[in-house]
């Protein structure tokens, strides 16, 4: 009976400590190469190779909701994903950036548009991230050409 309860209390700690990421998580996008992303998110609606450089892949509705996963590879490196919510509506930045595994940035972005499109960069970790509430679109990308961000890629 302890035995069994033990079991129990095991599994039960191992479950909720860990957290699944969400399915279209930045993390797992960026820096990964085009196999990942197909064994992640599936065979992809649009896999053109642009250049020996350069190939992009595009889901629609790569996570059962209408959303759009647009993605750079530059040499097989996800560099590049923008996200369309298509059925947020109204957008909401809050709730896409979670949806990404972000949350809102609390500094002040570098660049406000119009629009009412915002761009943070530097975004933490990454080159920059653009909401556009218009669109509804959310992109999030490397500097490929920072040492930085290199090392982050080869990691």
């Amino acid at each position: 009976m302890k035995s069994s309860i033990l079991f129990a209390i095991f599994f039960f700690l191992a479950a909720c400590g860990r957290e699944e990421a969400p399915l279209l998580a930045v993390h797992q996008i960026l820096n990964k190469t085009g196999a990942t992303l197909k064994e992640r998110l599936g065979e992809p609606d649009f896999d053109f190779v642009r250049s020996a450089k350069v190939t992009t892949l595009q889901w629609r509705d790569a996570d059962g909701d209408s959303t759009w996963v647009y993605v750079d590879l530059i040499h097989d490196n996800a560099s590049y994903v923008t996200y369309t919510f298509k059925k947020m509506d109204p957008f909401d930045t809050a709730a896409a950036l979670r949806r990404i595994g972000l949350s809102v940035p609390e500094q002040e972005p570098e660049q406000v548009w119009e629009n009412g499109s915002k761009r943070w960069k530097p975004f933490g970790q990454y080159h920059r991230l653009v909401v556009n509430p218009v669109t509804k679109l959310v992109t999030v990308s490397l500097d490929i050409e920072s040492e930085a961000q290199r090392e982050i890629a080869e990691k």
